[in-house]
């Protein structure tokens, strides 16, 4: 899907078998824009308690899809996967949460958010990869499987942004808001718990942010935990935390050994915070770690790791950041783990994209 800023939009399929789909979509970047970010005020809600989420507009959702999908449905329907390369806004909208047909949604249902439970999302018919481009697509189909012999999987999670952290890692977070009353029945509680939104760093109206200013992310512990167990991999062995989790230990690791890499953290855009000029992830500070570095994995340093992966999950990570920033996160980050890096798949929290099968 190609928005152009001139003469609207572009829609090809390529389908395995059968006559290549084409459209144009009457609808130039701006406009597209626009819509995306309508449509992600549900998704990446400003807000204190899960009682204060917005309503997903699945008219617009629908309106998207009309525009977006149904022109070429010939060409991709009778397929169960679709492999999806898109740019500009796109790269910031889910294209599995466009509703396949109209759709009405209770707001008022119990328990909280009942009333989507008969949306016809795409994601119920079809399971949808994502890839940076064309190109990438190609060269992943190209790539020669990875060595059986490889360990199953690394992650580097809960990192140390300041000393405080570090010294007492057992001390409880920063209080979430108070429940909020609700007069909505059964649900009362649903609605009135606190939003945990871990990809926010919250640096916009600070005048200098600093690594050490960035909030602890605790349970991407317990998330990589049950990620090595589900594989079957020895967290002691598999897994680094805390001060572990730094700069210089995944630089110098050799991380082709590994079939799975994953890192649990922010992933920062150029501006979070002060001279971040590139998409970022964001490791424990390096005098908390006692080793050299700024702490930051850029797309830079990216570029000079060794892998040899299948997957490279980057879960917590910004990619719903405004302004299209998101989407530069997503497919910097994602562009150098999976082209230059030579990862064979990448998923970011919030984009499953994953290995086409056949590959």
């Amino acid at each position: 899907m190609l928005p152009d800023s001139d003469h609207g939009s572009f829609v090809w399929v390529v389908p395995k078998d059968g006559a290549v789909a084409f459209a144009v979509v009457p609808l130039k970047a701006a406009d597209l824009a626009a819509k995306v970010q309508e449509l992600r005020k549900a998704l990446d809600p400003q807000i204190v308690t899960t009682s204060e989420i917005p309503p997903f507009d699945v008219a617009l959702g629908y309106e998207l899809y009309s525009a977006l999908l149904k022109p070429v449905e010939a060409g991709w329907k009778p397929a169960k996967s679709l492999i999806v390369a898109t740019n500009g806004a796109l790269g910031e909208l889910p294209l599995g949460l466009l509703p396949t047909a109209p759709a009405q949604v209770d707001a008022r249902a119990n328990p909280l958010f009942a009333g989507y439970r008969d949306v016809p999302w795409l994601a119920r018919t079809h399971a949808v990869t994502v890839v940076p481009s064309a190109s990438a697509l190609v060269t992943l189909r190209h790539l020669p499987p990875g060595p059986p012999a490889r360990e199953t999987l690394v992650g580097f999670g809960d990192p140390y942004f300041n000393a405080s952290e570090a010294a007492d890692p057992d001390a409880p977070q920063p209080a979430t808001p108070p429940q909020v009353a609700s007069n909505d029945g059964d649900d009362a509680a649903t609605r009135g718990l606190p939003l945990k939104r871990r990809a926010s760093p919250k640096t916009e109206e600070v005048d200098a942010a600093q690594l050490a200013m960035l909030p602890r992310l605790p349970d991407t512990r317990a998330e990589l935990t049950v990620m090595a167990q589900a594989l079957g991999a020895d967290p002691a062995k598999s897994l680094y935390f805390g001060k572990a989790a730094n700069e210089q230990n995944v630089e110098t690791m050799d991380l082709s050994r590994y079939r799975i890499v994953a890192f649990a953290t922010h992933g920062l855009v150029p501006g979070d915070l002060d001279g971040l000029t590139q998409p970022a992830l964001a490791l424990t500070a390096p005098d908390v770690a006692g080793v050299k570095g700024d702490g930051l994995l850029t797309m830079e340093k990216i570029l000079a790791l060794k892998l040899n992966a299948d997957w490279v999950v980057l879960s917590a990570c910004n990619t719903a950041a405004g302004a299209g920033a998101g989407a530069e996160a997503a497919s910097g980050l994602g562009r150098a783990f999976f082209m230059r890096a030579h990862a064979r798949s990448w998923s970011p929290t919030g984009l499953c994209i994953r290995r086409p099968p056949g590959t």
